[in-house]
């Protein structure tokens, strides 16, 4: 596999909501690849799996860039509409700024949106095929379209200096609200999920969610990378906390500020806001990968949101499944855990993987090479709802999520 590093500024919000300054630092984006599979054989990975200590998310993923860019016209609810690239959007209020709408890789009517707010700079927006956000098997856009859904990237309309979402928050927060509404309005859904990533994570926690939450009560957050409380309650907030709706603060143990150029502390702005959004009657799981600083976030986005989806869909057997062509899974939970049962294509070589967590994010994997062909684990009882991920050389092969007997 290859490494290629590709340095781009990175400003980050302070922890006293974007009112300090802030210094410019460098940030480096991961692009691998993996190897295609073919032919077709068999693996039985069965697996008994019970609560455990959290498991940091693999990195590694394939670059893949969007599909095509849209000609202008192309509706965004047809099945696999060419995607729609550095498209202008002016919102009532005549504010003004660009976006990216993924759709070519539905292969039905999409069933729910996912907006994707970049951190300071845009490097994500900005570089779509990069594995760091949007790119590859493992980011954004193939995660989301997976599950069905599309992904909206907006770029900040802020034009001075550095773009950030932070700053004149109140204002790029009811431009990102604006459009989002537009698009899943002509996606005919109301099921929006966003994901942030440290001054987009700025934007939802102080501003997006206060002001517009009713947009995302059907879906969630996930908030990487900081993501502070807002100053103030709202009624928005107390109506959505009602539905509660799930809200995920995903920051690295190392994220403290001590490897940052500005001393930005996102572990301690994230511990903060998951506090008081928990206290207000939201949904809350904090996540708190261990060894992982602010720049270590890249390539992770996308799965982490899977993960945050899965955990948040009615539970279901294998029935609820989503697998990639060629690959299949059967899901039995018992009294004591789950047995997962994996079938892939003649040739496939390597080690495949199962992994489970729990509604509080801990995981518990079991793994197979190609050549024992099975393995066996047997951990601690559980009991409740949980998600699981199918995994090969990097490459997320199924999801779905099941329900233990009690």
């Amino acid at each position: 596999m290859s490494l290629q590093p590709v340095p781009s500024s990175c400003h980050r919000a302070s922890d006293r909501g974007g009112d300090a300054s802030i210094d410019a630092r460098r940030r480096s984006t991961r692009r691998r690849t993996v190897g295609r599979v073919s032919a077709a054989g068999a693996l039985v990975a069965a697996a008994v799996l019970g609560a455990g200590a959290a498991s940091p998310a693999a990195s590694s993923a394939a670059s893949v860039g969007p599909s095509r860019a849209a000609a202008p016209g192309v509706s965004s609810g047809t099945t696999g509409a060419a995607d729609r690239m550095s498209a202008a959007f002016t919102a009532p209020s005549g504010t003004r700024s660009t976006y990216h709408l993924f759709t070519s890789r539905l292969t039905a009517p999409a069933k729910g949106l996912v907006v994707y707010l970049d951190g300071d700079g845009m490097y994500g927006h900005d570089h779509p095929s990069s594995t760091w956000a949007l790119g590859g098997s493992r980011g954004v856009v193939a995660q989301a379209a997976a599950r069905g859904l599309a992904t909206l990237s907006v770029r900040t309309p802020d034009r001075s200096g550095t773009p950030t979402f932070w700053e004149n928050g109140t204002v790029n927060a009811a431009y990102v609200a604006a459009l989002t509404r537009k698009v899943a309005g002509d996606l005919r859904t109301d099921t929006v999920w966003v994901v942030g990533y440290s001054g987009g994570s700025q934007l939802i926690t102080k501003y997006l969610l206060p002001a517009h939450a009713d947009l995302f009560t059907r879906g969630g957050a996930v908030i990487t990378g900081g993501g502070g409380a807002p100053r103030s309650s709202t009624a928005a907030l107390t109506r959505a906390a009602s539905s509660r709706m799930p809200l995920l603060w995903y920051t690295g143990s190392d994220d403290d500020g001590s490897t940052a150029d500005d001393g930005y502390d996102a572990l301690a702005d994230a511990k903060r806001g998951a506090a008081w959004y928990q206290a207000r009657g939201f949904a809350v799981t904090r996540q708190q990968p261990a060894g992982i600083d602010h720049d270590d976030l890249g390539g992770r986005f996308g799965t982490v949101f899977a993960g945050a989806f899965d955990a948040a869909r009615p539970a279901a057997s294998a029935r609820g499944a989503v697998s990639a062509s060629g690959w299949a899974t059967r899901v039995v939970p018992s009294r004591t855990g789950v047995r997962v049962s994996v079938s892939f294509p003649r040739g496939t070589k390597g080690r495949v993987r199962v992994t489970v967590r729990d509604a509080a994010g801990r995981a518990r994997s079991a793994s197979a090479t190609t050549v024992t062909r099975s393995v066996t684990a047997s951990i601690a009882p559980l009991s409740g709802r949980h998600t699981y991920v199918v995994d090969h050389a990097g490459v997320v092969r199924a999801t779905g999520a099941f329900t233990t007997a009690r």
